[in-house]
């Protein structure tokens, strides 16, 4: 990419002023398609010029505000002939989450939160289910169930000692 050298361009109003339209116009030759075209170049430095005075323009407490608005049109029209119209529109992803990112994640948590605590409540009064009854028909007793098997490990454990 061509740079505008500070040699190059002096502005005739100061060294200040044509250093704050140097910056201004080396910002605007990143963000167009052929930077290294000489009449995008000069359309760049007369953008940022306008730039310039429409800043002036508006810091000076006597200057007509139609002209400043006038002005802004102006520069309005002049983005969007370079093409720098574009990159102002394109989303882009913050580098933080937004309040309402925030909110949307928090009132999900909530509802997982009130989901699972409703689940629970639920099985809490629920009641219990009847085991399986046995061939037979009659039911199970689990406590006798459990006996049974302690006894049958009690047995297989002291034969085989």
């Amino acid at each position: 990419m061509r740079e505008v050298s500070r040699r190059s361009y002096i502005h005739p109003d100061g060294a200040a002023r044509g250093r704050l339209i140097h910056d201004t116009a080396a910002r605007l030759l990143v963000g167009v398609a052929d930077p290294n075209n000489p009449l995008t170049i000069s359309d760049c430095l007369a953008l940022a010029e306008l730039r310039v005075r429409a800043d002036e323009l508006r810091r000076d407490p006597a200057s007509d505000p139609n002209v400043v608005i006038k002005l802004e049109g102006l520069i309005d029209r002049r983005m969007r002939r370079l093409g720098l119209d574009r990159r102002r529109h394109e989303p882009t992803a913050p580098l933080a989450p937004t309040f309402a990112e925030i909110a949307r994640s928090a009132q999900a948590a909530a509802s997982e939160r009130r989901a699972r605590e409703l689940a629970a409540d639920a099985e809490e009064a629920a009641p219990l289910e009847q085991p399986p009854a046995d061939s037979d028909g009659a039911k199970r007793d689990p406590t006798r169930q459990s006996a049974i098997r302690r006894g049958f490990l009690n047995t297989l454990l002291t034969k085989s000692d």
